[in-house]
């Protein structure tokens, strides 16, 4: 009976690490399926560029170009990337880089170039009426491989 009372207690040693580790397991697992969500469900360049352009339209933009970018992959993701070329005021700008970085699907910019633009400005006074400039970017997003 003493051999059985220890096998016994072992066995209720090891069940109670096995249910930690699937606790763990099951946390885990719940990040993710959340990460899982920002993933985009599909990692080629037109539903980015689809993407990238329900985006800029939200905010009355408008790009002079929009091209995808040579893919790129590894042996656990493929990355997708666009070049936008627009011109475009400095608010509307950082309107647009802070929809792509809040966009529930994991975007980002890979390379920002701002150039400005000269400036009209007023009849009446001597400063600008509006900073305007041109700038060209690559906003990226990736997928797992399954």
């Amino acid at each position: 009976t003493q051999h059985k009372i220890k096998e016994l207690n072992r066995q209720i040693e090891y069940e109670k690490q096995r249910n930690a580790l699937l606790d763990k397991l099951n946390h885990f697992q719940g990040q993710l399926d959340q990460y899982k969500k920002q993933l985009p469900p599909s990692a080629d360049a037109k539903w980015l560029m689809n993407r990238i352009t329900e985006l800029a339209q939200s905010l009355g933009l408008e790009f002079l170009s929009i091209q995808p970018e040579k893919l790129t992959s590894s042996p656990h993701f493929r990355e997708s990337a666009v070049r936008v070329d627009m011109e475009c005021s400095y608010h509307e700008l950082g309107a647009f880089l802070q929809r792509i970085e809040s966009s529930p699907i994991f975007l980002r910019i890979q390379k920002l170039v701002l150039e400005k633009i000269a400036t009209e400005t007023s009849q009446s006074e001597s400063r600008p009426i509006i900073g305007r400039g041109r700038v060209a970017m690559v906003v990226y997003t990736f997928l797992l491989k399954e």
